[in-house]
C-alpha cells in the first residue's frame, strides 16, 4: 500500500479500524464507538521520504464528531451534530470537516491548522441542501 493512503472502516460493534499510513496490510484497533463509517484525510509529512499522518473523524454514540491520529488518542472536534458518516480533507494544511447534521442539510466547518496535532473547530456552517446519506468527498 503506498504511505499516502490510509484507510478507515467501522468494525464489528462500532470499532474503529484503519489501515495503511505506514502500517502493516491489516487494521490498527482504534478503540471508540461509532454510529457509522469513519472518515479519513491524509496529513501530509513535512519530511520527505515519510509517510503522511492519518487523520481519522468518527461519529460517536452521542452524534458529536471526534478526531484523532494513530499516536493522538480521540477527542471533540468541536460543537456538532451528525446524523450519519462525516467526510474530511486536507487543503493547505486545514483540514475541512462536511457533515450531515440537523435537517438534513450540509454542515461543513475548517480548522486553522491540522499539521499540529488534533484540529478543533468552532463552529459548522449550515450550508443547506437535503442529504439522504452522509457527505463524500474526493481529492
Amino acid at each position: 500500500m503506498p504511505s499516502d493512503v490510509a484507510l478507515s472502516a467501522e468494525g464489528p460493534a462500532g470499532i474503529v479500524d484503519v489501515a495503511g499510513a505506514g502500517l502493516s496490510r491489516r487494521l490498527a484497533l482504534l478503540g471508540g464507538t461509532t454510529i457509522s463509517a469513519p472518515a479519513v484525510a491524509a496529513i501530509p509529512s513535512t519530511t520527505a521520504g515519510h509517510p503522511s499522518t492519518p487523520l481519522i473523524v468518527a461519529v460517536g454514540t452521542n452524534h458529536v464528531l471526534y478526531v484523532r491520529t494513530l499516536s493522538l488518542t480521540w477527542r471533540v472536534l468541536g460543537p456538532s451534530y451528525c446524523l450519519d458518516s462525516p467526510a474530511a480533507d486536507i487543503r493547505r494544511e486545514h483540514a475541512v470537516r462536511r457533515l450531515r447534521g440537523n435537517g438534513n442539510n450540509l454542515y461543513v466547518a475548517t480548522d486553522d491548522d491540522a499539521s499540529s496535532g488534533l484540529p478543533t473547530v468552532g463552529a459548522f456552517v449550515n450550508l443547506g441542501g437535503t442529504l439522504s446519506a452522509g457527505p463524500a468527498v474526493a481529492m
